[in-house]
């Protein structure tokens, strides 16, 4: 009799903390697993490559003593394919220009510029085109990398060089951006201006908090190994948009202005990349180029 009273007692218990359990997906909920993302060395012709660039274009003319520059933001897409060991580029490389040029570059195009550099040159009637791509994963970096794509025509006597630097990279899933904290990077710069090489290095730091950044820019020309020209010291703040997971900045200094346009790469935001133009006092763009960083 106490058996089945008791017995009487625990079924009605039992059937309420089943109700309760995972089963019935209303008891606690385990918290879902972090997002996957494929290694930039890793990627494939299908696996969306976020992308910024800022183009720089020279035009040197036989009748004009003076070549002219200028350099603004720029739109490109990159895959890599590694069957064929093909990268494949599509973009608008002339500024002002809407026509879409989509070049292709593999194992017969390797130059001897350096690893990850691809070169073609074609030459007919006095007419010389050139293409070249430099790209490839970069050492110490996972998800992000930057590059190089010029295209060129002499003719003539004539000189016309449009050069796009990119980064480009696995972006960082929006879901997966950081919501709290502050982390900061620092960054390579790389790129051209006034007739030279740009380098350089500077940081950002992103408070995810308050959605913005801070920014500082060192860049440097550089004419010879032994002669590296300083250009300026750039700061400013910027806004992150998390829902692009991406990032917008201004920077001012010794005066100059300049803009840049970032994305953050791989899982919770662990590196970046972005391009950024800087204009002389007298508004005529002066450089243009790529930056990317790790997080600290």
């Amino acid at each position: 009799m106490k058996m089945k009273r008791r017995a009487a007692i625990l079924l009605p218990i039992l059937a309420m903390l089943g109700g309760c359990g995972g089963g019935g997906g209303e008891g606690v909920s385990s918290a879902p697993p972090p997002p996957s993302y494929t290694a930039l060395a890793n990627a494939t012709s299908s696996t969306p490559l976020a992308t910024q660039a800022a183009r720089y274009e020279y035009v040197s003319l036989h009748n004009v003593p003076i070549p002219t520059s200028s350099g603004q933001f720029a739109s490109i897409e990159i895959s890599y394919d590694p069957s064929s060991q093909v990268y494949r580029v599509r973009g608008a490389p002339s500024n002002g220009s809407t026509t879409v040029i989509d070049q292709s570059f593999g194992p017969s195009d390797v130059s001897t510029d350096g690893a990850g550099s691809y070169a073609r040159i074609t030459t007919t009637a006095g007419r010389t085109e050139i293409a070249k791509l430099t790209a490839g994963p970069t050492s110490g970096f996972t998800y992000a990398s930057f590059g190089r794509w010029t295209t060129g025509l002499t003719e003539g006597g004539d000189q016309r060089f449009d050069t796009l630097y990119f980064s480009y990279g696995v972006r960082t899933l929006p879901q997966d951006m950081p919501k709290t904290g502050q982390a900061s990077y620092r960054l390579g710069l790389s790129g051209d201006g006034g007739g030279a090489p740009i380098s350089g290095t500077g940081a950002i730091t992103a408070d995810f908090a308050a959605g913005t950044i801070g920014a500082s820019l060192a860049p440097t020309q550089v004419y010879s190994p032994l002669r590296i020209s300083y250009f300026a010291n750039l700061s400013g703040t910027g806004t992150i948009d998390s829902a692009h997971s991406s990032f917008a900045a201004s920077v001012t200094g010794d005066g100059y202005s300049g803009s840049l346009s970032g994305t953050f790469y791989g899982p919770q935001a662990a590196e970046l990349g972005g391009a950024f133009t800087l204009s002389a006092p007298n508004g005529s763009v002066t450089a243009v180029g790529v930056f990317s960083g790790r997080r600290n």
